[in-house]
């Protein structure tokens, strides 16, 4: 197993945790639009939005438990 960095853990850790965090507000902003019937593409690209920031989450969390840098998107 390689050996990683304190500060390279605590990076992604913030990373993903910002990611999640966006994720979140992103499903927030699209239920609003959803209740005050805004623009249908604008509350789809919130979601995809969404969607993109919880797959990131993902990957950077699966990388950190492997020991391996995160991919790029």
């Amino acid at each position: 197993m390689r050996e990683v960095s304190i500060a390279y853990i605590d990076a992604a850790d913030r990373a993903r945790d910002m990611l999640l965090c966006l994720g979140v507000l992103m499903q927030g902003l699209g239920l609003v639009c959803e209740n005050y019937e805004s623009p249908s593409g604008l509350k789809e690209a919130l979601y995809l939005l969404s969607r993109s920031c919880d797959d990131a989450s993902d990957d950077m969390a699966r990388a950190k438990a492997e020991g391996l840098p995160p991919a790029k998107a």
